[in-house]
Protein backbone atom coordinates (compact mmCIF):
# COMPACT_ATOMS: atom_id res chain seq x y z
CA UNK A 1 0.00 0.00 0.00
CA UNK A 2 0.90 3.68 -0.07
CA UNK A 3 2.71 4.77 3.12
CA UNK A 4 0.93 7.36 5.30
CA UNK A 5 3.63 9.99 4.84
CA UNK A 6 3.79 13.13 2.79
CA UNK A 7 5.60 13.12 -0.53
CA UNK A 8 7.78 16.09 -1.47
CA UNK A 9 5.84 19.20 -2.36
CA UNK A 10 6.43 22.87 -3.05
CA UNK A 11 4.39 25.91 -2.10
CA UNK A 12 4.33 29.07 -4.21
CA UNK A 13 2.49 32.23 -3.33
CA UNK A 14 1.92 35.88 -4.12
CA UNK A 15 0.71 38.49 -1.64
CA UNK A 16 -0.15 42.16 -1.66
CA UNK A 17 -1.25 45.00 0.59
CA UNK A 18 -3.19 48.19 -0.11
CA UNK A 19 -3.22 51.07 2.39
CA UNK A 20 -6.41 53.11 1.94
CA UNK A 21 -5.71 55.59 4.75
CA UNK A 22 -3.09 55.54 7.52
CA UNK A 23 -3.89 52.60 9.76
CA UNK A 24 -6.38 50.95 7.35
CA UNK A 25 -4.98 48.21 5.13
CA UNK A 26 -6.35 45.46 2.92
CA UNK A 27 -4.09 42.43 2.44
CA UNK A 28 -4.40 39.30 0.38
CA UNK A 29 -2.47 36.19 -0.60
CA UNK A 30 -2.86 33.31 -3.07
CA UNK A 31 -1.06 29.97 -2.55
CA UNK A 32 -0.38 27.10 -4.94
CA UNK A 33 1.05 23.72 -4.01
CA UNK A 34 2.62 21.04 -6.20
CA UNK A 35 2.71 17.55 -4.62
CA UNK A 36 4.86 14.74 -6.04
CA UNK A 37 2.31 12.15 -4.92
CA UNK A 38 0.63 9.93 -4.11
CA UNK A 39 -0.93 9.09 -7.45
CA UNK A 40 -4.28 7.88 -6.17
CA UNK A 41 -7.93 8.57 -6.93
CA UNK A 42 -9.37 11.79 -5.46
CA UNK A 43 -5.96 13.17 -4.50
CA UNK A 44 -5.44 16.72 -5.79
CA UNK A 45 -1.68 17.14 -6.36
CA UNK A 46 -2.05 20.89 -7.00
CA UNK A 47 -4.33 22.33 -4.30
CA UNK A 48 -4.73 26.08 -3.86
CA UNK A 49 -5.59 28.47 -1.06
CA UNK A 50 -6.23 32.16 -0.65
CA UNK A 51 -6.89 34.67 2.09
CA UNK A 52 -8.18 38.23 2.38
CA UNK A 53 -7.51 40.43 5.43
CA UNK A 54 -8.71 43.78 6.72
CA UNK A 55 -6.17 45.23 9.17
CA UNK A 56 -7.14 48.38 11.07
CA UNK A 57 -4.91 49.91 13.75
CA UNK A 58 -6.12 51.27 17.07
CA UNK A 59 -4.92 54.70 15.98
CA UNK A 60 -7.57 54.64 13.24
CA UNK A 61 -10.46 53.25 15.33
CA UNK A 62 -9.36 54.89 18.62
CA UNK A 63 -10.73 52.18 20.94
CA UNK A 64 -9.43 48.91 19.41
CA UNK A 65 -7.39 47.43 16.61
CA UNK A 66 -9.15 45.03 14.26
CA UNK A 67 -7.95 42.11 12.16
CA UNK A 68 -10.60 40.29 10.08
CA UNK A 69 -9.45 37.39 7.93
CA UNK A 70 -11.18 35.13 5.44
CA UNK A 71 -9.37 32.09 4.06
CA UNK A 72 -10.29 29.16 1.84
CA UNK A 73 -8.11 26.07 1.36
CA UNK A 74 -8.60 23.18 -1.06
CA UNK A 75 -8.63 19.52 -0.01
CA UNK A 76 -5.09 18.06 0.26
CA UNK A 77 -3.56 21.46 1.03
CA UNK A 78 -0.81 21.05 3.62
CA UNK A 79 0.64 23.43 6.22
CA UNK A 80 3.61 22.91 8.52
CA UNK A 81 1.45 23.86 11.51
CA UNK A 82 -2.11 24.99 12.24
CA UNK A 83 -1.91 28.76 11.72
CA UNK A 84 -5.01 29.74 13.74
CA UNK A 85 -4.39 27.50 16.78
CA UNK A 86 -3.10 29.49 19.74
CA UNK A 87 -3.90 27.61 22.95
CA UNK A 88 -3.43 23.95 22.07
CA UNK A 89 -6.89 23.29 20.60
CA UNK A 90 -6.82 22.00 17.04
CA UNK A 91 -9.04 24.22 14.89
CA UNK A 92 -7.86 22.96 11.48
CA UNK A 93 -6.97 19.34 12.37
CA UNK A 94 -6.47 18.12 8.80
CA UNK A 95 -4.11 20.85 7.56
CA UNK A 96 -0.87 19.77 9.23
CA UNK A 97 -1.41 16.02 9.02
CA UNK A 98 -0.72 13.78 6.05
CA UNK A 99 -1.99 15.71 3.03
CA UNK A 100 -3.75 12.71 1.47
CA UNK A 101 -5.94 12.55 4.59
CA UNK A 102 -7.06 16.17 4.26
CA UNK A 103 -10.30 15.56 2.40
CA UNK A 104 -11.81 18.86 3.58
CA UNK A 105 -12.38 22.10 1.77
CA UNK A 106 -11.70 24.48 4.65
CA UNK A 107 -13.19 27.96 5.06
CA UNK A 108 -12.00 30.25 7.84
CA UNK A 109 -13.46 33.43 9.30
CA UNK A 110 -11.13 34.79 11.97
CA UNK A 111 -11.27 38.05 13.92
CA UNK A 112 -8.76 39.46 16.39
CA UNK A 113 -9.31 42.65 18.39
CA UNK A 114 -6.79 44.27 20.74
CA UNK A 115 -7.19 47.27 23.01
CA UNK A 116 -4.13 49.03 24.42
CA UNK A 117 -5.35 50.96 27.46
CA UNK A 118 -1.93 52.16 28.62
CA UNK A 119 1.72 51.17 28.46
CA UNK A 120 0.86 48.54 31.11
CA UNK A 121 -2.56 47.09 30.22
CA UNK A 122 -3.83 45.38 27.05
CA UNK A 123 -6.99 43.35 26.47
CA UNK A 124 -7.77 41.20 23.43
CA UNK A 125 -10.43 38.95 21.94
CA UNK A 126 -10.16 36.22 19.29
CA UNK A 127 -12.97 34.51 17.37
CA UNK A 128 -12.68 31.85 14.70
CA UNK A 129 -15.26 29.91 12.71
CA UNK A 130 -13.68 26.98 10.84
CA UNK A 131 -15.94 25.19 8.35
CA UNK A 132 -14.71 21.85 7.02
CA UNK A 133 -16.58 20.34 4.07
CA UNK A 134 -15.63 16.72 3.21
CA UNK A 135 -16.68 17.41 -0.39
CA UNK A 136 -17.53 14.13 -2.17
CA UNK A 137 -16.41 11.85 0.67
CA UNK A 138 -19.81 10.39 1.54
CA UNK A 139 -18.22 7.99 4.03
CA UNK A 140 -17.79 11.02 6.32
CA UNK A 141 -21.36 11.98 7.23
CA UNK A 142 -22.11 14.71 9.72
CA UNK A 143 -20.93 18.22 10.39
CA UNK A 144 -17.29 19.27 10.89
CA UNK A 145 -17.45 22.91 11.92
CA UNK A 146 -15.24 24.18 14.75
CA UNK A 147 -15.72 27.40 16.73
CA UNK A 148 -12.95 28.90 18.87
CA UNK A 149 -12.94 32.08 20.94
CA UNK A 150 -10.60 33.68 23.45
CA UNK A 151 -10.67 36.53 25.98
CA UNK A 152 -7.37 37.75 27.38
CA UNK A 153 -5.69 40.48 29.40
CA UNK A 154 -1.98 41.35 29.43
CA UNK A 155 -0.05 43.29 32.03
CA UNK A 156 3.36 44.65 31.01
CA UNK A 157 5.39 44.60 34.24
CA UNK A 158 8.39 46.00 32.37
CA UNK A 159 8.98 46.55 28.63
CA UNK A 160 10.43 43.01 28.48
CA UNK A 161 8.23 41.11 31.01
CA UNK A 162 4.53 40.54 30.42
CA UNK A 163 1.92 38.52 32.34
CA UNK A 164 -1.05 37.16 30.41
CA UNK A 165 -4.34 35.72 31.69
CA UNK A 166 -6.55 34.12 29.02
CA UNK A 167 -9.73 32.08 28.72
CA UNK A 168 -10.04 29.93 25.59
CA UNK A 169 -13.01 27.85 24.42
CA UNK A 170 -13.32 25.43 21.50
CA UNK A 171 -16.46 23.67 20.23
CA UNK A 172 -16.34 20.76 17.77
CA UNK A 173 -19.24 19.49 15.71
CA UNK A 174 -19.92 15.80 16.28
CA UNK A 175 -18.40 14.60 12.99
CA UNK A 176 -14.88 15.01 14.36
CA UNK A 177 -15.53 12.92 17.44
CA UNK A 178 -17.70 10.31 15.72
CA UNK A 179 -15.71 9.77 12.51
CA UNK A 180 -12.17 11.17 12.82
CA UNK A 181 -10.68 11.46 16.31
CA UNK A 182 -12.54 10.87 19.61
CA UNK A 183 -10.15 13.27 21.39
CA UNK A 184 -11.53 16.23 19.39
CA UNK A 185 -14.30 17.27 21.77
CA UNK A 186 -15.47 20.54 23.30
CA UNK A 187 -12.99 21.98 25.77
CA UNK A 188 -11.91 25.17 27.52
CA UNK A 189 -8.98 26.40 29.58
CA UNK A 190 -7.75 29.24 31.75
CA UNK A 191 -4.06 30.01 31.31
CA UNK A 192 -1.69 32.29 33.16
CA UNK A 193 1.59 32.74 31.34
CA UNK A 194 4.69 34.88 31.85
CA UNK A 195 6.41 36.18 28.70
CA UNK A 196 10.01 37.34 28.83
CA UNK A 197 11.34 39.11 25.73
CA UNK A 198 15.05 39.31 24.95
Amino acid sequence: GIPLVDFDYGTYWADFGITFTPGFQFKGAYYMQDHDGPNIQNFDDSPNAYKAIIDVSQDALKFTSLWIEYAKLDPNFHTAYQPWSAYGAEVTPALDGVSRNNVFETEVIFAYLKQKWSDKWVTYQRYGQFSHDPEAYTQLPGSYDITNWTLGVQYWYTPTVMFELAYDDVDYDSGWRDNIDPSLKDDSLIRLRTHIFF
